[in-house]
């Protein structure tokens, strides 16, 4: 019986990459064998002997599969690792690309809407601008004011002279701190 090669033992084809790391697990064996016997002190002799031991012993058929367990085992912690990089680097840029497609969607949205308030605006009537200026925001105040005017201007048009007279002497007096006889001359002075 002739020479079993490890390598030929441990190794199909040229691509068979757990038989190839096999092989490599086995040469790095048989490294850390012998280093370990030189740093002992032991001669070439003795550590080519052993070495050729560790090799017979290699091509058994328990130790052959026990490396190929070993390189499988290896390329599955490499496919794992890069798996998960590959994962963590895939949700990293899916997180980049949502906040940017939140960002721009948010973006168009204020857009949209700030184009149809333009367009409402652009098309409304005088009346429906007038309405709406009555009753937003910071004009509100003013259109109060206004509305009371009016609403006090319609109600003094239905009460008599008299009445007036006496209502708008009560007004100025209280609002401009005046008092009511000086209003009241003023008043007369000038029927």
């Amino acid at each position: 019986m002739g020479k079993k090669w490890v390598f030929e033992e441990l190794v199909k084809d040229d691509k068979d990459s757990v038989g190839l790391i096999a092989y490599a697990l086995y040469k790095r064996e048989k490294h850390v064998l012998a280093s370990g016997l030189r740093e002992d002190g032991h001669d070439e002799d003795e550590i080519q002997a052993q070495t050729a031991t560790f090799h017979d012993q290699a091509v058994s058929s328990d130790r052959i599969n026990s490396y190929r367990e070993q390189a499988t085992t290896y390329l599955n912690r490499i496919i794992n690792e890069v798996e998960e990089n590959k994962e963590k680097e895939h949700k990293e840029q899916l997180e980049k690309l949502n906040k940017t497609h939140k960002r721009e969607l948010t973006k168009e949205r204020q857009k949209l809407i700030k184009q149809m308030k333009d367009f409402q605006s652009a098309n409304q009537t005088f009346q429906q601008r007038l309405i709406h200026w009555l009753f937003s925001g910071i004009p509100a105040m003013f259109s109060s004011i206004l509305l009371t005017c009016l609403v006090l201007g319609a109600s003094m048009m239905m009460v008599s002279e008299s009445k007036r007279q006496e209502i708008f002497v009560s007004v100025v007096s209280q609002y401009f701190a005046v008092d009511e006889s000086e209003v009241k001359n003023t008043s007369k002075s000038e029927d």
